[in-house]
């Protein structure tokens, strides 16, 4: 497990530590704002080489010379691997790989009446897929030439023709390299030796004999020659009409196919491994690729390549969904070593519902590619959309960080606890709660022995203090003195609470009462809007922040995200002209 990542030196990141668990095979989010330092990072694990942090001049900290950059991972048992300029211990452990936009610009210039004239457009960068692909290598195998090596029992042998050249029959058959290989030894094939010698004794046609020879003994009783028999089973759909006759003598004809194929079975399986892989990647590009364009993988210069439209040809969904499985293939493709660290900038934040489910189905794919390898992956997905708030968003365990640490969740008398209680309370029936304490009420009460219960502070037994109290922390939010240390729940209380209050005093006086009785505020500005008063497009907007605190979770865990948003400087701008409306 990573617990700690630094960075220093690169892009906008002057040094930060980012003191977050890191599980392998579990994708890992973190969330911050635009301009936080999230794309620095995947900066700087992409320019990471074998020899140490190789970055372009563009990506030095304020683009100095002597920015000196280093990246650094600490683990559970407090042990630390370092990257710098001029060494890297990091690639003795692990392979790093970023997938980001591949969507650049290029400028093509031309001659017009002897004037030069440059235009630009935007392309996405080729993805290269396989960077050598391997010489074409199948097996040798005919099925006459092979009748012909043996006697009359020859004529019981399966035509394997069509089935060696089905990829997946050929890396079954690797699979099985280390059992022929024994039958290739001394003892075994002295064995298979007189079971030929035993055949090779009868004859007549084939149905002859299926029903002469019965005697299996020199072979029956082999473990790795039932193995072989097991393999013919998996291969051959019509296994199940084989006798036993038949299946003892093909695996005399498996074993001689790798005899003769021993020495090139390893780039036979390359290439096969190749084909194979090259199906899949069509296959899953085939069921993404809506446009009219017909996009499929290229063999050029001897690498397989994706190439896609230009960006003005084809959606923006449908390029970043195609890039992204791209760029999947590719790290597939160099992810090696036992361990590997994946980040992934940003690329989920632009995604469609569909595309996001999609996208999440290739990562769990290649997890699961690691697991059966007994390998470890690190897949770290920097996003700045709170995953709490897309219900597309449905990896498994997941865990999510919020970056931004400047976030203080105050909780100044213990509102927190009445909020985390109030589905309870409503049960109970005391819906005065919400109807005086958290929506606007110019009426009073006092809910001393039910607060009291749950352990509020005894300041806010009365709604009016409650409201007061509220309305002090969102003018303390509002006046922004470089102090966030404010309770968030109070300052989203007493924004709704301002919204609803507003509203009402615009009202006639026959509307009122019945403005008061309605739950949920966007409910009460609907209403309100039907009586002809004229509701800021922001205050349905600002329910966004309000409404997930004031139903908060058993843990507090919306707190963090909230905070964030509340300090981004547009939410604040629309909060503080709330009573402009």
């Amino acid at each position: 497990m990573i617990t700690e990542i630094k960075i220093k030196g690169v892009k906008g990141i002057s040094e930060k530590v980012f003191k977050k668990r890191i599980y392998p095979n579990k994708p890992t989010l973190f969330v911050a704002p635009n301009g936080f330092g999230k794309s620095s990072l995947a900066i700087a694990f992409a320019s990471l080489k074998r020899t140490g942090i190789d970055l372009e001049d563009k990506d030095k900290h304020n683009r100095s010379e002597d920015s000196d950059p280093e990246i650094s991972l600490k683990f559970e048992d407090d042990s630390v691997l370092t990257a710098t300029s001029d060494s890297n211990e990091i690639a003795n452990k692990f392979y790093t790989f970023v997938i980001n936009s591949q969507l650049d610009s290029k400028a093509t210039t031309r001659k017009i009446h002897g004037f030069a004239s440059s235009t630009s457009s935007l392309y996405i960068k080729p993805i290269t897929l396989v960077n050598t692909i391997p010489d074409k290598k199948v097996l040798n195998y005919g099925y006459r030439e092979m009748k012909r090596k043996f006697n009359n029992f020859s004529k019981l042998f399966i035509n394997f023709t069509s089935l060696l050249e089905d990829e997946s029959v050929i890396l079954e058959f690797d699979k099985m390299r280390g059992d022929f290989k024994k039958m290739l030894r001394q003892i075994r094939s002295a064995k298979i030796d007189k079971f030929i010698n035993y055949l090779n004794t009868f004859s007549g046609t084939k149905k002859e004999l299926k029903l002469k020879i019965d005697d299996f003994s020199l072979v029956e009783e082999d473990e790795v020659i039932q193995n072989i028999i097991d393999f013919l089973t998996i291969i051959y759909s019509e296994s199940s009409q084989l006798n036993e006759t038949e299946k003892y003598i093909n695996v005399i004809q498996l074993i001689e196919i790798y005899k003769e194929n021993k020495d090139d079975l390893t780039e036979i399986v390359k290439y096969h491994k190749y084909i194979d892989n090259k199906k899949s990647f069509e296959e899953k590009l085939n069921s993404f690729d809506t446009t009219w364009k017909e996009i499929s993988t290229k063999e050029t210069n001897g690498k397989l390549v994706l190439e896609l439209p230009s960006a003005e040809e084809i959606s923006n969904g449908e390029r970043d969904i195609l890039s992204f499985l791209g760029k999947i293939y590719e790290a597939r493709r160099k992810m090696r070593k036992d361990k590997c660290i994946l980040i992934i900038d940003e690329i989920f934040d632009y995604l469609d519902d569909g595309n996001l489910i999609a996208a999440q189905y290739f990562i769990n794919d290649l997890i699961s590619h690691f697991k059966e390898q007994g390998k470890d992956l690190y897949p770290i997905i920097l996003t700045h959309r709170d995953p709490q708030y897309f219900r597309t968003y449905q990896f498994k365990l997941k865990n999510v960080h919020y970056l931004d640490k400047n976030v203080d969740n105050v909780n100044l008398f213990n509102i927190n606890e009445l909020l985390k209680k109030r589905g309870m309370l409503v049960k109970n029936k005391e819906n005065k709660l919400a109807k005086y304490f958290l929506h606007y009420h110019p009426d009073n009460i006092c809910m001393e022995d039910t607060l009291k219960d749950i352990g509020v502070d005894p300041i806010l037994y009365d709604s009016q203090k409650f409201k007061e109290i509220a309305f002090e922390e969102l003018e303390k939010y509002n006046k922004n003195e470089g102090n966030d240390s404010y309770d968030i729940p109070l300052v989203c209380s007493g924004l709704r609470i301002k919204i609803e209050e507003t509203i009402y005093n615009k009202l006639n006086f026959d509307n009122k009462d019945e403005f008061l009785d309605i739950h949920r505020t966007n409910n009460k500005l609907e209403f309100a809007s039907d009586k002809g008063i004229n509701i800021p497009e922001i205050y349905f907007l600002l329910s966004i922040i309000y409404n997930d605190v004031l139903h908060m979770d058993s843990q507090c865990k919306k707190l963090t995200p909230i905070g964030i948003k509340l300090r981004h400087p547009v939410i604040r701008k629309m909060i503080s002209k709330v009573e402009e409306y």
